[in-house]
């Protein structure tokens, strides 16, 4: 999420700047999808959709639309952070590519490698951590909590 932060606000100073934004939210959401085009060219990201027709998308239901995103919580271009936050969530849905997540921890580990061969050097008592909560329980019942802890 936070290249997609990065990309939003790259997107919303220049919208900014330039002016571009305008009270039409249809007008806002075709010039918006024109500059996200040109920030993400030359770049990993790609567009899932070649053109995305927010006259449809704006009036019907999701399941009804031929591009299912839902942009029926677009919040005012005035309310910066919000609008960033919502504009990182939306190229979110609308690109792929980017930056691939790193691979989980498990998969670098061999199948050979367990805690106790890494851990060698420490000493467990192996019969203190397998009494199954007696300690616990014989804590309860002692005369001391009884005595400190009475009912």
């Amino acid at each position: 999420m936070p290249q997609y932060l990065f990309l939003a606000e790259t997107i919303y100073k220049k919208m900014k700047n330039e002016k571009l934004f305008s009270k039409d939210v249809l007008e806002n959401m075709y010039i918006l999808m024109k500059v996200i085009r040109k920030e993400i060219k030359g770049t990993e990201y790609k567009l899932k959709y070649n053109f995305i027709d927010f006259n449809e998308v704006l009036s019907k239901s999701k399941n009804d639309c031929k591009v299912k995103i839902d942009v029926s919580l677009i919040p005012s271009y005035n309310l910066r952070e919000e609008y960033i936050l919502w504009l990182a969530g939306f190229i979110q849905k609308i690109t792929e590519g980017g930056p691939k997540p790193p691979p989980p921890i498990k998969e670098y580990i061999p199948e050979f490698i367990n805690l106790e061969s890494e851990l060698d050097f420490l000493t467990l008592n192996l019969e203190k951590n397998q009494n199954n909560g007696e300690e616990i329980v014989n804590y309860f019942n002692s005369k001391h909590y009884k005595a400190t802890f009475k009912k």
